[in-house]
């Protein structure tokens, strides 16, 4: 029976039915959507999507995941992006060869991110893949 089930399993990874994990990412000012957007992570390929956005860009900004952990015991990471994106609203684009686990910052205008996702001082928002 274990093997049927491993068999079935195997199968289904086949077709791409491993479920991934999708995280959405925005950051909101006055009650308006200043950026929004979302990753989904399934079987080694990241897809990032822009679904809104003040300045009509979305930009994705990748860190190592040592980054968000740090970031969450209220310590500054000091380890540089390693992928940039930049989507236009209602544009998604497909990455492979990522590491298994990274941060990602999306902010609405280009430039620098520090890795807790500061830009001039205000706060975006950021997403932990898968």
């Amino acid at each position: 029976m274990r093997s049927v089930l491993a068999f079935i399993y195997y199968l289904l990874a086949l077709v791409g039915c491993t479920g991934g994990s999708t995280t959405e990412i925005r950051s909101s000012a006055d009650g308006r959507d200043v950026v929004h957007g979302r990753v989904h992570v399934q079987a080694g390929l990241a897809t990032f999507e822009c679904l809104g956005s003040a300045s009509g860009q979305c930009h994705f900004v990748l860190f190592p995941a040592e980054c968000g952990v740090v970031a969450a015991v209220g310590k500054r990471c000091q380890a540089p992006s390693f992928k940039h994106l930049a989507l236009a609203v209602g544009t998604s684009q497909e990455l492979g060869d990522l590491p298994a686990e990274f941060k990602t910052c999306v902010v609405e205008q280009g430039g620098d991110v520090a890795p807790d996702c500061l830009v001039n001082g205000a706060r975006r928002s950021f997403g932990m893949a898968p």
